[in-house]
């Protein structure tokens, strides 16, 4: 239930509106990278990338 809620909160009212300790546990880890794992901060960039609203910055490295 907490994911449906912090996306309905996500979507209506921004990021912001989400609770970090929802956010904060939040990890994708990518295959062939070593064991590097995106968190939050580093799938918002990389949403605001995909859809043209942030600079792309292309020496940004995940964690």
């Amino acid at each position: 239930m907490t994911t449906v809620t912090g996306d309905l909160a996500g979507a209506v009212y921004g990021i912001g509106a989400v609770p970090e300790h929802w956010t904060r546990p939040l990890h994708v880890p990518l295959p062939g990278y070593g064991g590097r794992v995106l968190r939050a901060g580093d799938l918002e960039v990389l949403a605001r990338r995909l859809d043209g609203t942030a600079e792309s910055d292309h020496r940004k490295t995940y964690t």
